[in-house]
């Protein structure tokens, strides 16, 4: 299963029992390749990551909890997160 494949699957069963598990702001991340040269890393709304070019398999899917907002900062930086999820605490 691609990180596509397990994005359709978790909206298309959101919309089936709507357990609030997934919607279009949450945030998922994939990772492509993990440790090898041409390791690629996205993150961004289901809807947008759907859209993307992710790389190709073999695929890691990751639906983080609460970020801290260095890890928030990373994705942004490194993953092209969308830059609303860095949190202002004033």
């Amino acid at each position: 299963m691609t990180a596509k494949d397990a994005i359709e699957w978790l909206l298309a069963g959101e919309e089936k029992w709507g357990e609030g598990l997934i919607d279009d702001k949450t945030l998922l991340c994939v990772v492509s390749h993990a440790g090898a040269p041409d390791q690629k890393v996205s993150a961004g709304y289901p809807k947008d990551l759907l859209k993307m070019d992710l790389g190709s398999p073999l695929q890691t899917l990751v639906l983080p909890g609460e970020l801290h907002f260095m890890e928030a900062e990373a994705l942004v930086d490194f993953a092209g997160a969308p830059k609303e999820i860095i949190k202002d605490d004033e």
